[in-house]
């Protein structure tokens, strides 16, 4: 790609995801889910989209893709300690949930 081309790309990348983060602060979490999965498709590896798409399945209470997605995020960012935190809030929520249901 040529330097115009690979920056336009970015763009769009960071506008998925800041698109992403506004829906689920608007209580959008299904079309938060649909930005983030339009910024993966443009890159995989990026931990943030990961991030928050893990955020909108949470907000679906839908902890077991929000896991998946947090422990994805982990793996490319490990060292993230906000990332470490997000996990144990949800696995707090997690428990929480199960205690609710029993």
């Amino acid at each position: 790609l040529d330097p115009v081309a690979k920056a336009l790309d970015q763009a769009k990348e960071a506008l998925e995801l800041n698109s992403a983060a506004c829906l689920l602060a608007l209580g959008y979490p299904e079309a938060g889910l649909s930005a983030c999965d339009a910024a993966l498709e443009m890159n995989a590896r990026n931990s943030k989209a990961h991030y928050r798409r893990h955020l909108c399945h949470a907000a679906l209470e839908d902890y077991d893709n929000a896991e998946q997605d947090l422990t994805r995020a982990l793996h490319l960012a490990p060292s993230s300690l906000a990332l470490k935190r997000a996990l144990k809030t949800l696995e707090a929520k997690r428990l929480a949930e199960g205690r609710r249901q029993a």
